[in-house]
């Protein structure tokens, strides 16, 4: 993922002789132009939100040298031992995670959830060993995160089950009986590969896995289908 990689890369630069207020102020300034290799589909505003907590920090551990440089070893090590530091840019890449979603559906992942998610994003990928890789959001790696760690993308599957509970005409079930089989669902197609954050997702294979496990459940007496009206 490039979330380590940006932050070693605008980092390595700010810094000077000058006073602290000096330096930050530099170093903020310096930051705001080095989007462009930064490797990362996020906003301004999370970018400059990342870039005044890395200059925060890098000043608060004298990072910030006299000869302008912060080293790309030492712009790893914040980030590893302060995942806060990056935690704005995790947070808008699962801000445009759901805004892919049908409006109906993206209100089931609220701004709350969306920063909890974002938040595990960024301590997985940087408590990995390829937490400096950035491609790690992007194609087959991507897709391999999603499936050692499902519980970053099934919470958006369930709220697409929970947006077409909303228009069925009949209930089969409750909305606590859906919300408890899908998330079983929802889990294992992403772990499976059925659901992927690169798209090309398998409909069928989702569809069937759902019929699977609505029946498990049934049987273990786990959920309970709506007498017929």
């Amino acid at each position: 993922m490039a979330i380590a990689l940006a932050a070693a890369a605008f980092l390595t630069g700010c810094g000077s002789s000058a006073s602290a207020s000096q330096r930050l102020s530099r170093c903020v300034e310096a930051g705001r132009d080095s989007t462009g290799g930064n490797a990362l589909p996020v906003s301004n505003e999370a970018w400059r939100a990342f870039i005044r907590r890395a200059c925060r920090e890098s000043e608060r551990e004298h990072k910030l040298s006299s000869s302008g440089d912060v080293s790309t070893a030492d712009a790893k090590d914040i980030a590893r031992r302060h995942p806060e530091v990056v935690y704005p840019l995790c947070e808008d890449v699962e801000l445009q995670t759901r805004d892919q979603l049908e409006p109906d559906a993206a209100k089931y992942v609220p701004p709350r959830r969306l920063r909890r998610l974002g938040h595990h994003l960024c301590d997985v990928v940087l408590s990995s060993a390829g937490g400096f890789d950035a491609g790690q959001l992007k194609g087959a790696k991507a897709n391999a995160l999603s499936r050692r760690h499902p519980e970053l993308l099934a919470p958006y599957c369930l709220a697409g089950a929970q947006a077409a509970y909303d228009k069925e005409r009949r209930h089969v079930f409750t909305r606590r009986d859906l919300h408890k089989v899908m998330q079983t669902v929802c889990t294992k197609a992403v772990r499976l590969g059925y659901i992927r954050p690169t798209g090309g997702n398998n409909t069928a294979a989702v569809r069937s896995l759902a019929e699977r496990e609505t029946l498990r459940a049934i049987r273990r007496g786990e959920i309970h289908p709506l007498p017929a009206s």
